[in-house]
């Protein structure tokens, strides 16, 4: 489960961990799960998936007076 990214978050699904962190494109995160392999006796990479963030609000145009 090492990784040399910068992790967004990391969540428990279940028995998951579930890690994010950003993909190489801007907008996207890549989302890898984690499960446990009680025969290995080790965490192992269950699925990937590489989804569209939505972006930040903008500021609005309009100050106060």
């Amino acid at each position: 489960m090492a990784t040399t990214q910068t992790v967004v978050a990391v969540e428990l699904a279940g028995r998951d961990v579930i890690l994010r962190v950003p993909s190489g494109n801007p907008g996207y995160e890549l989302i890898t799960a984690w499960s446990w392999d009680g025969k290995q006796r080790t965490m192992l990479p269950a699925r990937e998936q590489i989804v569209r963030v939505p972006a930040p609000p903008r500021p609005s145009a309009g100050g106060a007076s």
